[in-house]
């Protein structure tokens, strides 16, 4: 897939509303940079409510957004705080929640969370904005190193699946979920591959839009660094593997670029992405 670069998002500070509760008693450090993962949904109006996560000067994740205009998705309308607070100590959101996928009156999102050996774990997690309640989605014999990423597609849940860590790095692939408690591996990892993430369906499930990185060096070295990717599930059967497609955007060169989220309006394809840097401002395209 081609697509055409149209700007960034300009990047902005944030503060949490409720720092007290957030960070337990600590005074400084409350302003969040960056943009990462962006997740956008389509509002009445002519409105795109694109979320994400900002970071704190611990490295902690809190979830944003900005509604922008649908005919000009650079243009942005409002600046607002997601209320999900950051899980209280020993919980699996207590250092991050990174916002996957927004349907109705659920929110699923990655949580942030200690690892007992490794730099981190990563729960898949929900949060019901009625209720205000939070579920975990996967149960840890299933995947003791993580999940994250939730993405809702019909009656399947698309994940991230942490398989094991090597020399300090985490490998991951991406498994689907029918709720008969087997997730099933969705797309595996190449031999040169040490992860594949954020994935998002698309177009009726025909697709799924994620991003793929070597297994080591892949924050130093271009030709590791996190590319974005297009699998086209129709493309398979009983005897061969899922097509995967590169997807080049015209206008940017940055060699880095991930977490793309596609989203089709009216007519048009736009994909919303980070590119240069885990937490980049969010850059924006549309399909040529």
């Amino acid at each position: 897939m081609k697509f055409r670069h149209l700007g960034q998002l300009p990047e902005a500070e944030f503060w949490p509303a409720d720092i007290g509760n957030i960070y337990w008693g600590m005074n400084e450090g409350f302003m969040c940079i960056g943009s990462q993962a962006p997740t956008v949904d389509e509002l009445d109006s002519g409105v795109l409510r694109v979320y994400f996560s900002a970071r704190d000067a611990w490295g902690r994740s809190h979830p944003f957004y900005y509604d922008v205009l649908k005919s000009n998705p650079l243009k942005i309308l409002y600046t607002g705080e997601v209320p999900i607070p950051l899980g209280e100590p020993g919980s699996p959101d207590e250092l991050g929640v990174m916002i996957s996928h927004v349907w109705h009156r659920w929110i699923y999102y990655t949580g942030w969370g200690n690892h007992p050996t490794e730099r981190y774990k990563t729960t898949s997690m929900e949060f019901d904005t009625k209720t205000k309640e939070k579920r975990i989605m996967f149960n840890d014999s299933m995947f003791p190193n993580g999940t994250s990423m939730p993405f809702l597609c019909w009656d399947t849940i698309l994940f991230m699946g942490f398989t094991e860590w090597v020399n300090g790095e985490p490998f991951y692939a991406i498994y689907r979920d029918d709720d008969s408690g087997e997730p099933t591996l969705e797309l595996p990892l190449g031999p040169n591959e040490g992860g594949l993430a954020r994935p998002v369906s698309f177009d009726n499930d025909r697709y799924i839009f994620f991003s793929s990185r070597g297994k080591f060096n892949y924050r130093t070295d271009p030709a590791e660094t996190y590319k974005l990717k297009v699998a086209d599930l129709d493309s398979r059967n009983d005897n061969t593997k899922v097509v995967v497609h590169n997807i080049t955007i015209e206008g940017d060169n940055n060699h880095m670029k991930a977490y793309g989220y596609p989203i089709k309006v009216d007519n048009k394809t736009y994909l919303f992405y980070n590119s240069g840097s885990f937490t980049s401002p969010i850059h924006v395209a549309t399909e040529v």
